[in-house]
This record gives C-alpha cells, sequence and structure tokens, in this order.
C-alpha cells in the first residue's frame, strides 16, 4: 500500500503543470562545455547565456609556473519546443579559452570556438533543469609553436552524456 501511495504521489507531482512557460527568467548554474559559472535571461523569447570559468595550477616542479586559466562564453538561446516538463532551445554562440602555459618557454594559447546546435533541457522540477549541448562549431585553436589551426567538427556528448551536463536553477 505504501508503494502505491508513493508511486502516486511521486506521478501527481511530475503531472503539475510548471509555470505558463517553464525556465522564464533569470538562471544561475554549470555548464559543463565552458566549464563555467553561468547566467541565463530567458524573457519568453529569444535568450541570453553568459560563462565564466577559470582554473589555477600551482605544480609541484620547480621548472614549471603557476597558470591560471579563463574560459568565457556567450549564447544565444532560441526555444524551439516547449512541453510542461521540457524545452528544446536552439542555440549560436562564441566560446573563448585563454590558456597560460606552466611552462616558461611556451607561449600562452587563445583558442575560440563559434557554435550552432541545440539543447535539451528537462525540467526536474518547475525551477531546476539539467541540459546538454550538441551541435558544430568552428574551432580556432592557437596552439604554442604553430601546432594549432582551424577545424570544422561536432561537440556534445559522445560517449558518455554527463560530460556535457549542464545544470541551471531558475529563479
Amino acid at each position: 500500500m505504501r508503494r502505491i501511495l508513493v508511486v502516486m504521489a511521486v506521478a501527481l507531482m511530475v503531472s503539475i503543470p510548471a509555470h505558463a512557460q517553464v525556465g522564464d527568467g533569470l538562471a544561475a548554474g554549470y555548464d559543463q562545455n565552458v566549464e563555467g559559472i553561468s547566467l541565463r535571461y530567458m524573457p519568453g523569447g529569444i535568450g541570453f547565456e553568459g560563462i565564466v570559468g577559470f582554473q589555477l595550477s600551482s605544480p609541484d616542479d620547480d621548472n614549471l609556473d603557476s597558470a591560471f586559466d579563463l574560459n568565457l562564453g556567450f549564447n544565444v538561446i532560441l526555444p524551439l519546443s516547449t512541453t510542461n516538463r521540457f524545452r528544446l532551445n536552439g542555440l549560436g554562440g562564441v566560446w573563448i579559452f585563454l590558456d597560460q602555459s606552466e611552462n616558461p618557454n611556451a607561449d600562452d594559447s587563445t583558442d575560440m570556438a563559434f557554435v550552432v546546435g541545440v539543447e535539451p533541457e528537462l525540467f526536474v522540477i518547475d525551477n531546476f533543469s539539467i541540459s546538454t549541448k550538441m551541435g558544430v562549431q568552428l574551432y580556432i585553436d592557437d596552439e604554442p609553436n604553430d601546432n594549432g589551426g582551424t577545424f570544422f567538427e561536432t561537440f556534445g556528448p559522445d560517449n558518455d552524456l554527463f560530460q556535457t551536463i549542464s545544470i541551471r536553477y531558475y529563479f
């Protein structure tokens, strides 16, 4: 009997309609693609997302320097389809990766990605969502010593969906 009540309660919670439009307003979260904290504003139509991430590394080797890496992202979000608990977003954006070398004899690098793709977004509860981004990108790789290049490639989950998962809370 207790199991039936739990199943009915869960079914009721999942079937309760979300807001007039799921995921409207301001949201904060973590974006795994750019590896940073994201702020998203969805006013009901086209939305915008800014992402900032950083990493500081201090190697144990005395011959290496500490390095500071900065990741920046800006996405334009277009809701393509919305239901009570799911939204499919189209997106376009620019992601910038500023990598400082730990080797004092090597150059730092600045990589850029111009991205176009989709983002399925599942609302676990009214204000909390999980999503992943996938699509194509023009990636400009500024590797030190002329080992870089420009690549047209895909991005998103290859064999591991959790590699590119993002979480978000809408206020």
